[in-house]
């Protein structure tokens, strides 16, 4: 993971399903994890666990990357997949999350 490097190239970002176009569902999901005391070395620590995951169980899930908010003491992992196997993916890494939230992307190129 990279921080400070600005938005990804617009073919590095994985694309999830598209939903219907009358659907307002997202296959794209953020956990949220409040950590106190987070550093953007255990930041970077825990999306290397979410990689090694990934590599580990084939799965469909991609991790496009997190955000840390240091002052709030909270880190964004936005994911692309489905909520099941995304929820199972971030539970096998041991990423402390307080919940995972589906969303929807607007504006992106």
């Amino acid at each position: 993971m990279s921080i400070g490097l600005g938005p990804p190239d617009r073919q590095a970002v994985p694309q999830p399903d598209q939903p219907a176009a009358d659907s307002r569902e997202s296959c794209w999901q953020i956990a949220e994890c409040m950590l106190p005391g987070v550093t953007p070395a255990f930041a970077e620590e825990l999306g290397e666990r979410v990689r090694t995951e990934l590599a580990r169980s084939r799965s469909p899930v991609s991790f496009i990357g997190s955000l840390l908010m240091p002052e709030d003491e909270v880190l964004l992992c936005l994911f692309a997949g489905p909520f099941a196997d995304v929820c199972t993916v971030i539970e096998r890494a041991g990423l402390p999350f307080e919940r995972i939230l589906g969303c929807l992307r607007f504006g992106w190129a």
